[in-house]
């Protein structure tokens, strides 16, 4: 269910309120001798008092809109809407004919058989109040009509409060060619009120009427209407009034009481002149002071724009490029003209334009995105840029994106550049896995030409017992113990051989111009200095490992290959070793600690 604005549901309120008037007076109208009494206690000069098939249409009118009010929409029942405004019409056709052409009507002596003889005319309906019903009636049948109709039907409710408007003002000063020269013949107080009560209630039920829209506004225009429409309908009508008492009481001369009224019909005039001309200079000069500060804040706005060191983007929501500031254009070497009106996907390398439907999603739903986007520049690099883009909505304008976005370019090229020369192993300091293959393709690439060949050996060693070491003693133990190994190693081999290591507790050791009685002493180097090591240490472990070797033959085997056959090397030196002392020793129990035993043993 649409809800409802304040304004329209105090139009509605106004409605209801107006009905249930009329409705009460019409009651009223029909009550018989009751009716009667009360007109007789307010006797208004010659006004008659409301007939009674009056009363009838004015209960049919007033509960049509009450009815109308009650459903969501006012249209909801426009077939009623237009049989009841119809026949009041039609009724209303009928009594101002009986007047034009002398027939009796069968509204002549409806309830109350009044007049001479029974014939009942003063009972009769006067012919102005028939031809209110008239327009009334077409009035109704147009605004509970559809949409297309309801402006004629705000025409008819504008015509039918004039109209009675003029026949209150004969009806005031007892003009004889509204009432015929009959009082009896003239509409009643309670009907006028009646027509006026109905007619405000037709606008304000009008939920595309422009008047009451005016009306209600809080503008200038609403505070005018809302101030000088009651004060002319009133205030001239009062003046006149008041001629005619002073004159027919001889109060004053005909010419003074003509000059008062015009001079008193001027000076409101002149009233709503400088009013409306100072409401109207005013609010001309906040909209002037508005503009100057609008045009401020878009130069503030354009210059943060042109000068601004950001990329700054503007594009639709489909992705269509409106514009971009020169920081942009100076980035990506285009021109102007080059880029606002195209697709920003046009400017995206061909294996990512299929991601810009993802982006313009998740803009529309969320209202922001943000990351790294690449762009190609007219020179055709590919540029990276990290933007943050935000959905701008404003109203009378289709929603658009404004994306600012930072050059990244070299940022991101430096980290690309930092991982490639990322070669070294964390842990143990020596060359990794990626950095000794780089070095020792160069190496044997070397090998491969004449005059710098000197020979190349590949050993593969292996850590003995790391896992016994990481479940007794923790991984951190482990770690250390892989450190321990790698710097004894690379204090054995010469300056330049390339050690690295190939895994967790796997290492490689190229040598550069070795003979193979070199690499055993190389071997056992290692062994003998491992084993100083371990004597000395005092750690609850022993660092050993297992050492293969392979030589390394020109031909089209791959480092990888190479290395593979010195790790089979490697194993089938571990199988023949016997291994005479204990990797890890056993833990200490609580009454060796006691007795100052030591923690570890070695055997």
């Amino acid at each position: 269910m649409v809800s409802e604005t304040p304004l329209r549901s105090r139009r509605k309120k106004y409605a209801r309120i107006a009905s249930l008037a009329v409705l009460l007076i019409g009651m009223i109208g029909l009550s018989g001798s009751v009716f009667d009494t009360l007109a007789r206690l307010v006797p208004i000069g010659g006004f008659t008092p409301m007939r009674p098939f009056s009363a009838v249409l004015f209960i049919a009118t007033a509960l049509i809109l009450l009815i109308s009010l009650r459903v969501p929409t006012h249209r909801a029942i426009p077939g009623i809407g237009w049989i009841v405004g119809i026949v009041v019409a039609l009724i209303g056709c009928y009594i101002v004919g009986a007047h034009a052409f002398g027939f009796s009507t069968f509204t002549d002596n409806f309830l109350i058989n009044s007049g001479p003889n029974g014939s009942g005319t003063s009972n009769r309906m006067p012919w102005q109040t028939g031809m209110s019903f008239v327009f009334l009636g077409i009035a109704i049948a147009f605004t509970l009509a559809s949409k297309k109709w309801a402006r004629i039907g705000e025409g008819l409710s504008m015509f039918l409060l004039i109209m009675t408007y003029g026949i209150g003002l004969g009806m005031l000063f007892e003009s004889s060619s509204i009432t015929g020269g009959f009082p009896s013949n003239t509409m009643s107080v309670l009907s006028w009120f009646s027509f006026m009560l109905i007619g405000t209630s037709l606008l304000a039920f009008n939920r595309d009427g422009r008047f009451v829209g005016l009306f209600s506004t809080v503008g200038v225009g609403g505070q005018t209407a809302r101030l000088f429409i009651p004060t002319i309908l009133i205030v001239p009508a009062l003046v006149g009034w008041l001629r005619v008492i002073g004159q027919d009481n001889g109060l004053y001369e005909t010419a003074f009481g003509t000059a008062i009224s015009i001079f008193t019909l001027v000076l409101l005039m002149f009233v709503i002149v400088v009013f409306f001309s100072a409401k109207v200079s005013a609010t001309d000069a906040e909209r002037q002071k508005a503009e100057a500060e609008l045009a401020r804040r878009e130069e503030r706005y354009r210059e943060l724009f042109d000068y601004s060191q950001g990329i700054i983007c503007i594009h639709d929501i489909n992705g269509r490029i409106e514009t971009i500031n020169p920081a942009a254009l100076a980035t990506t070497g285009y021109e102007r003209s080059e880029i606002e009106g195209r697709e920003l996907s046009e400017f995206l390398p061909e294996s990512e334009r299929s991601g810009i439907a993802e982006f313009l999603r998740e803009i529309e739903h969320r209202g922001l995105s943000h990351g790294l986007l690449p762009i190609v520049a007219k020179d055709g690099r590919v540029l990276a840029w990290r933007y943050q883009s935000i959905l701008v909505t404003e109203a009378g304008r289709e929603p658009y994106v404004i994306g600012h976005a930072v050059d990244v370019t070299e940022l991101v090229e430096a980290q690309r550049e930092l991982k490639s020369l990322s070669l070294t192993d964390e842990l143990t300091g020596l060359l990794n896995r990626r950095g000794f293959l780089n070095l020792a393709e160069q190496q044997l690439r070397l090998e491969r030409h004449a005059g710098t060949a000197r020979g190349l050996a590949l050993m593969f060693a292996d850590m003995d017992g790391l896992k016994k070491i990481n479940d007794r003693l923790g991984h951190e133990a482990g770690s250390d113990a892989i450190a321990t190994l790698a710097r004894i190693v690379k204090s054995v081999v010469r300056n330049g051989d390339l050690v690295a290591r190939w895994g967790g507790d796997e290492f490689v050791i190229l040598t550069i111009g070795a003979a193979d009685e070199n690499i055993k002493v190389m071997s056992e180097r290692i062994e003998t200095s491992l084993d100083e090591y371990n004597l000395n240490s005092g750690k609850p472990y022993i660092v050993a490992c297992s050492i293969g070797v392979a030589p390394v033959i020109l031909n089209d085997r791959s480092f990888e290959e190479i290395i593979a056959e010195a790790d089979e090397a490697m194993y089938e030196e571990k199988k023949k070793r016997k291994l005479s002392r204990a990797i890890i020793a056993p833990m200490p129990t609580a009454r060796e600690t006691d007795q100052g035993q030591d923690s570890f043993a070695w055997y």
